[in-house]
């Protein structure tokens, strides 16, 4: 460590207790904002990676919402389906029935 690396008598003659204090102080804020730098850059990174795995998460509520949507709209698409065929097939039944009618009507028309 740089402080135990200094020779302090010389330091303590020259600047006296206070100038001690002060290079001792500004040391440790040195040291202090290098901590602070390094626990900022990883929080940064933190954040990021929080910002990506939101983002993702959200296409894939955005994904699934969608493949939901679709599946309702095939649904709906088929009960269409199945009502348009039972009234094709009512109208059917109901064509039949007039031309049977029809076919007595002419039956008896010609006795």
């Amino acid at each position: 460590m740089l402080l135990t690396q200094i020779d302090w008598s010389p330091l303590l003659k020259v600047y006296g207790p206070l100038g001690l204090f002060c290079a001792v102080a500004i040391l440790l804020v040195s040291r202090l904002l290098t901590y602070i730098q390094k626990q900022h850059k990883e929080h940064i990174e933190v954040t990021k990676a929080l910002a990506e795995e939101t983002r993702q998460a959200a296409q894939s509520l955005a994904d699934d919402a969608r493949k939901e949507r679709d599946y309702v709209r095939q649904l709906r698409e088929q009960e269409v389906n199945r009502f348009l065929e039972s009234l094709k097939l009512r109208d059917e039944k109901m064509e039949r029935g007039f031309d049977e009618i029809v076919r007595v009507l002419q039956e008896t028309r010609r006795k």
